[in-house]
């Protein structure tokens, strides 16, 4: 069970991180690799992840996991970014919105993973 709680705390966390702490600004420098803004929204994720974890696991448990999530996070962010400025995506095609839900699930998949490892 306490897997479950794991996950929906984690996918929660995400959420707020990617729908309500995520500016435009941060959106646009998804594009350029290494550019701070990116880089910070990928560490809200790594820090709320820790936070989470510290609840299920040691802390140098959390620190590892929490810092492959934002990794991860931001590699996944950054190769989205990369092929919507390839194929000139925008949000009126059918395509961003494909590649919005893969990215999604992506990052969906590593909490899942993350689960795995910490439990």
């Amino acid at each position: 069970m306490n897997e479950i709680y794991l996950l929906m705390n984690l996918m929660v966390a995400h959420t707020i991180a990617d729908y309500c702490m995520q500016d435009a600004q941060m959106i646009k420098d998804k594009k350029t690799y290494g550019w701070n803004t990116a880089v910070w929204h990928s560490g809200t994720h790594a820090l709320f992840t820790f936070i989470i974890l510290t609840f299920f696991v040691s802390s140098w448990a959390a620190i590892f996991l929490a810092l492959g999530n934002g990794l991860v996070h931001y590699h996944i962010d950054w190769f989205k970014a990369q092929i919507e400025e390839k194929y000139r995506l925008t949000k009126d095609g059918q395509q961003f919105w494909m590649l919005h839900g893969a990215d999604q699930l992506a990052h969906f998949f590593t909490l899942i993973v993350i689960v795995q490892i910490a439990l």
